[in-house]
């Protein structure tokens, strides 16, 4: 009987990504909070052999940052190089220890990486107008307001943001900025970008708090955000 070989994974040409690179946030178990996601596009587990739209969907979201899932392929099947890119998605968010190299469920996308992709999906889903592959970042929709814009709720800031950086931790400190008045929209303040204008932002919202403005979202800062936002 002659076996089956399962297609390649190398579709006639790579998928560009379309938004700028995704935040470090650490994994953890998915809160109440976190689990309410907008629409979760993983509701099953993925390994390899799988295919599918939610393979192709999973390949697409790893393809946005080249660190993740350099080769960019979108096939919707979900071969070596896709169990690869997820192994270094959960080494990245803490979901398995960084130097695993034999751990359970590394490289298969389980509840737990289910539930982070769809957390990830749906801060940015939340936000709407992706930036385009040539632009770093998209101008703030002229609805988000110091008015209607609220804190993120749930949200766990956990890397060091600074000017350059981008992502949707980015976009969520963007929101807690406009919300305390310290961000003033123009033309130039961009969706999920660190420019001067957030950095002056949060000089701003440094000195509220006591620390030093530095400008720079460090440990101290970083703790305070995840205090408002009620990840901590």
């Amino acid at each position: 009987m002659a076996t089956t070989t399962p297609p390649a994974e190398t579709p006639e040409k790579p998928a560009a990504p379309t938004i700028p690179d995704l935040p470090v946030v650490p994994a953890q178990l998915p809160t109440q909070a976190q689990a309410a996601v907008v629409s979760p596009v993983f509701n099953r587990d993925l390994e390899i052999g799988s295919s599918g739209d939610d393979t192709k969907a999973l390949q697409e979201f790893l393809a946005r940052d080249p660190l993740l899932y350099p080769e960019r392929l979108v096939t919707g099947f979900f071969g070596t190089l896709t169990q690869k890119a997820v192994e270094r998605f959960q080494k990245r968010h803490e979901i398995v220890p960084a130097t695993a190299t034999d751990a359970p469920g590394l490289g298969r996308v389980g509840p737990i990486t289910r539930a982070k992709l769809n957390e990830l999906l749906s801060v940015s889903d939340a936000m709407t107008s992706f930036p385009s592959s040539t632009s770093p970042a998209t101008e703030l929709p002229s609805s988000v307001s110091p008015a209607n814009a609220s804190i993120p709720t749930g949200f766990l800031f956990a890397r060091m943001l600074s000017v350059g950086s981008t992502g949707a931790d980015v976009v969520a400190l963007q929101q807690i900025l406009l919300a305390k008045g310290f961000l003033v929209l123009n033309a130039r303040t961009t969706l999920g970008y660190f420019g001067g204008l957030s950095r002056a932002a949060v000089i701003q919202l440094q000195k509220s708090l006591g620390l030093e403005p530095v400008g720079v979202v460090g440990p101290m800062t970083r703790k305070a955000l995840n205090q408002m936002t009620g990840a901590l």
